[in-house]
């Protein structure tokens, strides 16, 4: 090796050790969830970071979530947190690699009017030219632009990639390290410094792959970048990524990465930070051929049903060490999403611009997942997003008040609200996309819904909060197929009117809805809900099969006025490929429950002349109409209910001590699952599971709507869970009466006794 190649092997070598050795000092990965997020802040709790205020942190961020926020660090009430500079919430699932260092391994820049020129501060002390400097900002002030580094004028500078000025007063943790070519320094000591430039051979759209021997097939090494400016800029949020065996860097907006970029690149692992082994007395053996045997009696075999909620743990498919017949064709059984690869984006797949409307009218979530056999040919599709559910059939909104008993005084008592989140997803634009996605990729290609380990989990913050909505009185039940409507309930008090009124103007309840992909890896998947009621979003598409449909007399069956601003046109090509036209319309506005068919002979022309016509849809807005919002608000607030809310009880007898005692379980777990858990009673309902940890124990599991003069209608079960977290699922049960008693008896006749 040369002198000068051994010197900086041998300093990266002394400094990952003395990093090690230093006390305090830590490589971590942290994620953003719900319990340590507030807005645009979430907060690292670490023994590491905790109390250290002096302590330097290097952040990059990792995919688990896009997050198309430049980020910074701030230390704060004793600990230290990641924030979005632009003040927007932190998605769940956000993810960052986090170096700390000590005061004496790196150091902080503040901005100043002596050293800041515009977008451009400049360091002291003397960097060398060959240094690779890593920067993650450090709260002084906001500063909303990605940044990078730049060498001019034989210093070292931090710049604002988007060129607007930097604040005097922000504030920048800086790591600097030797230049270092990667030959076998990461496999020996697991650390690695180099540059890299985006070509046109390690590109991918808005991905480029590092490719080095320190990199590739680690997928638990941390790796932080910085651009450093050579020629280009790049105004985008940057990450990283583990994708395909490699780690790669990639734009959060998803635009493309441009060629010849330049990025510092640091990348080390755990393992050059290791001081301790772990003791093997720590570690419990398990039997496994003891715990298959107690699940085959139980007749567990898992199938997944896409679509259906999967409860038991994940478990991934047998590798067989090499196939029964080596001749015989490939395997195309589909075996579930692979979680561990990124998604493919349908921008990706289908890049012309043409077919936006018809990708935006499928209201699909844009990432698939493909399935972990490629042989398969089958893509994993969530929806785009969650509307309150409009009925076209008969103007009815899915948005229902149930009032409970008026009080002594006369008074209008409290009501149940229950709202119904639609999906939007239609069956026959599924069939459309595979057929496109299928032409793109030159072979056959099956959707399917994204099989689920749980139940989705909604979350609303304090919209509802504010209206007097006590948070343990929301209840959220999802269907068995979640292609159909979540159904929300909450107990309000005699401000309903308020809500309406408010989510007719000025607000609009959102959240999210949180899905857990039934897959080896663990993954949260967030997809926007969002319900208003004069909102197209709650309306959906005015779609038509022909074009005489719409031409030869289009009804509004809204309560509002609509403006058609343009109609998209779907056709059928001869080569079997559809294409999809977008026609601009003369902005008709049409009132409610009127027919028109005015349209202009040229609009005519252009949608009549060319290819076949598949179907049509229009894109329009709603019109303000205050009359409009006070008919709706009459018709739903003068609606009354033929439907008694009935409320389950589960009535826990002594069944847990059995099962810990003759079933070496630790818990239970129970849910409900009914029809009449649908205010309207079409879609079957599963209630949220409960847990059952003590004997003795009253319990509501569900809350059903049941017609007049029926009788209550449901299935229940009851899942054991094992010491080691294996969940075995137990018969559904039918039932009439609205309690349930839970004992020794049913235990032992669902699961009995292990042995």
């Amino acid at each position: 090796m040369p002198v000068n190649q051994l010197c900086k092997t041998l300093f990266l070598c002394a400094w990952a050790i003395s990093l090690g050795q230093a006390h305090g000092q830590t490589l971590l990965e942290h994620s953003a969830t719900a319990a340590n997020t507030a807005g645009h802040i979430t907060t690292i709790d670490h023994a590491a970071t905790n109390d250290k205020p002096d302590a330097i942190l290097i952040v990059s961020q990792v995919y688990g979530v896009y997050n198309n926020n430049e980020v910074g660090v701030w230390y704060s009430g004793g600990k230290w947190k990641v924030f979005n500079q632009n003040k927007q919430p932190m998605p769940a699932n956000a993810k960052f690699n986090v170096l700390v260092l000590g005061s004496g391994q790196g150091k902080v820049h503040t901005t100043t009017a002596e050293n800041t020129n515009k977008h451009i501060t400049t360091l002291e002390g003397n960097y060398a030219a060959n240094t690779c400097l890593i920067v993650t900002p450090n709260y002084g002030k906001y500063n909303t632009s990605p940044v990078g580094v730049w060498y001019s004028g034989g210093k070292w500078k931090i710049y604002n990639e988007d060129r607007t000025p930097l604040p005097v007063g922000t504030k920048f943790n800086i790591l600097s390290l030797p230049e270092q070519s990667a030959q076998k320094l990461g496999a020996r000591i697991n650390a690695d410094v180099f540059q890299h430039k985006v070509i046109a051979a390690n590109k991918s759209g808005y991905i480029s792959y590092l490719d080095q021997v320190s990199t590739n097939s680690k997928p638990d090494q941390k790796v932080f970048v910085t651009p450093r400016y050579t020629s280009v800029y790049n105004p985008h949020v940057t990450g990283v990524w583990y994708v395909r065996n490699k780690w790669s860097v990639f734009n959060q907006d998803k635009q493309d990465l441009p060629e010849n970029l330049v990025l510092n690149v640091f990348s080390l692992s755990p393992a050059a930070l290791r001081t301790t082994d772990i003791k093997t007395t720590d570690l419990k053996a398990t039997d496994v051929r003891v715990m298959n045997t107690k699940l085959a009696k139980q007749n567990t075999a898992l199938k997944v049903d896409p679509g259906k909620w999967v409860i038991k743990p994940y478990t991934p498919p047998v590798k067989d060490a090499a196939p029964a017949n080596p001749s015989a064709p490939p395997s195309t059984e589909i075996r579930g999403p692979n979680i561990s690869l990124p998604p493919l984006p349908f921008t990706t797949i289908v890049p012309d611009p043409q077919y936006g409307p018809f990708l935006e009218g499928l209201h699909l979530f844009r990432d698939l997942y493909e399935d972990a056999n490629k042989n398969a040919n089958t893509f994993y599709y969530l929806p785009a997003s969650y509307h309150l559910r409009w009925q076209k059939d008969n103007g009815q909104y899915s948005f229902f008040i149930y009032y409970l008993s008026a009080t002594a005084a006369g008074e209008r008592g409290d009501a149940i609200i229950t709202a119904e989140l639609n999906p939007g997803i239609d069956a026959s634009n599924i069939a459309l996309a595979e057929k496109l996605l299928g032409k793109k990729l030159g072979k056959p290609v099956k959707l399917l819904p994204m099989p689920l380990k749980d139940a989705p989990r909604v979350d609303f913050g304090s919209v509802l909060t504010n209206f007097g909505v006590k948070s343990e009185s929301i209840t959220i039940n999802t269907p068995t197929d979640f292609l159909k409507p979540i159904v929300l309930s909450w107990k309000m008090d005699q401000r309903v009117d308020d809500l309406l009124g408010a989510m007719m103007s000025q607000v609009m309840i959102s959240g999210n809805v949180e899905f857990s992909p039934y897959a080896e890896a663990d993954k949260i998947i967030s997809v926007p809900v969002q319900f208003k009621i004069n909102d197209p979003g709650t309306f959906g598409m005015l779609e038509f099969d022909n074009a005489e449909a719409m031409f030869n007399g289009l009804q509004n069956r809204m309560d509002f006025p609509v403006v058609l601003n343009r109609v998209n046109v779907l056709r059928n090509n001869p080569n079997g490929l559809f294409t999809v036209e977008s026609i601009p319309l003369g902005n008709y506005e049409v009132q409610p429950r009127s027919i028109f068919s005015s349209f202009h002979d040229s609009e005519k022309n252009r949608v009549l002349n060319g290819a076949s016509i598949g179907k049509l849809w229009l894109d329009y807005a709603l019109q303000d109409c205050p009359a409009c919002n006070q008919t709706v608000q009459d018709k739903i607030l003068g609606g009354t209910s033929t439907r008694r809310v009935k409320a389950i009880n589960l009535e826990v007898l002594t069944p847990i001590a059995y099962a810990r005692d003759s079933l070496n379980a630790s818990y239970l777990k129970f849910r409900v699952k009914s029809k009449q858990g649908d205010p309207n009673g079409k879609s079957e309902i599963v209630f949220p599971l409960a847990d059952i940890r003590e004997d003795d124990k009253t319990l509501k599991v569900a809350e059903l709507f049941v017609p007049e003069g029926s009788a209550i209608d449901m299935e229940y079960q009851a899942f054991l869970i094992l010491g080691d977290g294996t969940a075995i699922e137990g018969p559904w049960v039918k039932a009439s009466e609205d309690f349930i008693t839970l004992g020794i008896r049913q235990v032992g006749e669902w699961f009995g006794a292990s042995e």
